[in-house]
């Protein structure tokens, strides 16, 4: 399978500076309701900028791999792939490769993952990523889940100038904060209907009050 390199260095890093920006300008605009359908447009906006096949965004649980919040766009031309194996596969591989502050560049899946990478997945992990390359970009804020970006590409292996690699970054930082603010806004109402469904408890098992009418002064 040829190895496609990516568009010019220079290009490609202007680019991604300008779709930075528009990308940060897009999410701070979004109400909270709609922060959700923001961030799905914003992986559309890069997914369509980049002329890759497929941008994901997922928020890592700290337990059940089930609770992972995914955020998926794919190109929607694209021949048939079994998109739910592959996105399996990808949080296997996503595991497998751990906490990072870099960014890690596979131009050719399985062969440029890491051998103790590798060594931790299934056989099956493997054979259901039909991604053929990718970037993942993992972000770990202070007290806060962790979140990966993934850029890839089917049917093709790609290359990615270095240079390009820190803007991939500042995306990948620009969209963990959306989920942040996202996460921040579900608790804080998830508080207020406890605070709620407290405060209508204790007014269920107060005594009632009698009315002054009722009382009698006694000497």
């Amino acid at each position: 399978m040829e190895l496609i390199v990516a568009p010019n260095e220079g290009d490609l890093c202007s680019g991604l500076d300008r779709l930075a920006g528009q990308v940060s300008s897009a999410l701070l605009r979004a109400a909270p309701d709609d922060l959700a359908q923001a961030v799905e447009d914003a992986l559309r906006l890069i997914g369509n900028a980049l002329e890759i096949d497929q941008t994901i965004l997922i928020q890592l649980a700290t337990g059940d791999e089930s609770d992972d919040a995914v955020f998926r766009w794919v190109r929607p031309d694209l021949p048939a792939v079994d998109l739910d194996a592959d996105l399996s596969g990808l949080k296997a591989l996503i595991r497998a490769l751990g906490h990072s502050a870099h960014a890690v560049v596979l131009e050719r899946i399985p062969e440029s993952v890491p051998v103790e990478a590798l060594s931790e997945l299934d056989a099956d992990d493997v054979r259901h990523i039909a991604t053929r390359s990718a970037v993942v970009v993992q972000v770990v804020p202070p007290g806060a889940f962790s979140s990966v970006l993934v850029l890839g590409v089917f049917g093709r292996y790609q290359s990615w100038p270095e240079r390009s690699v820190p803007s991939l970054r500042l995306l990948a930082e620009i969209l963990s904060g959306a989920l942040q603010r996202r996460n921040q806004e579900l608790t804080l109402r998830e508080d207020r209907a406890e605070i709620a469904r407290l405060t209508a408890h204790l007014a269920d098992e107060a005594p009632p009050t009698l009315p002054a009418s009722a009382l009698v002064l006694t000497r």
